[in-house]
């Protein structure tokens, strides 16, 4: 099961990976359970949940963060979507040992 599928409409974790932000960031976010349909194949994946975080940051304004313990924001104003974390909520990510999940520093990938 893909552990996170961000886009520029939405975030959407598995039950595993929400499990883990409940326990690290619950004031941060609000979720909804969701069901995947996969059209090519006619059926459909439940155990997904549509992520809907509270903070929302810009590129120029990442020098102004306070990144100290454990915090998760969304990227705005971008069409390919993302998230950026904060060193000791990656830290538990990597520790959890949940399987696809890949990491840039900072805004990698973004360009400027």
């Amino acid at each position: 099961m893909t552990p996170i599928i961000v886009n520029g409409l939405f975030t959407v974790v598995s039950g595993t990976m929400l499990s883990l932000l409940e326990r690290h960031v619950p004031d941060r976010f609000t979720s909804d359970p969701i069901i995947i349909y996969d059209r090519s194949t006619e059926t459909q994946i439940a155990g997904y949940h549509r992520l809907y975080i509270k903070e929302t940051i810009e590129r120029a304004s990442t020098n102004q963060l306070d990144t100290s313990g454990m915090k998760i924001w969304a990227y705005e104003n971008s069409l390919s979507g993302g998230i950026l974390i904060s060193v000791s909520l990656m830290g538990e990510l990597k520790k959890s040992g949940i399987s696809g999940l890949v990491y840039h520093h900072g805004f990698s990938g973004y360009g400027g």
